[in-house]
């Protein structure tokens, strides 16, 4: 697993993104409009190493915004499965193949853990939502998770992850 700097996430400015409610999280389902991207970072397998790695996978963050009034700013962070190396051009049916569960992401389990709870001295999850890749994904029936956090002050401690 080895992080390069293919990028997958373009584009994506000006798309809503609808995340369900979640009980046991507490929160209300909302919709975020992805304002800009701030980075990109894909880390990527071989098909030699797929069964003990994690899958293939991009991880992006994005500044955003609730819709409607007063509309909140916010960090998006959107994980999405990507085709293992060598196989980016592959057919689409070929490449759903490597569908997966969503993968486990330390950020994801942390960030609902922390929600779940209640712990006040870290970023709020605002919105949580895994959805499946449709089949113009890039892995049609792969994972793509959605975070959504509340923006604090102060300075990010590495602007490549955070």
């Amino acid at each position: 697993m080895i992080g390069n700097s293919q990028l997958f996430l373009f584009g994506l400015e000006g798309t809503e993104i609808n995340l369900p409610s979640s009980d046991s999280l507490q929160i209300r389902g909302n919709t975020w409009v992805i304002d800009k991207k701030l980075n990109e970072v894909s880390c990527s397998t071989t098909r030699e190493n797929l069964d003990r790695a994690a899958p293939s996978y991009t991880m992006g963050k994005f500044s955003c915004h609730q819709t409607g009034a007063p509309p909140e700013s916010a960090f998006m962070r959107i994980y999405a499965q990507v085709p293992i190396d060598e196989t980016q051009f592959l057919r689409p049916e070929i490449r759903a193949t490597q569908a997966v569960p969503p993968y486990r992401h330390g950020e994801v389990m942390a960030l609902k853990r922390f929600k779940e709870g209640g712990c006040t001295v870290v970023p709020e999850l605002l919105g949580y939502g895994e959805l499946v890749q449709d089949r113009y994904g890039l892995v049609s029936g792969g994972y793509i998770i959605y975070l959504v956090w509340k923006k604090v002050p102060g300075e990010s401690l590495s602007r490549q992850f955070f």
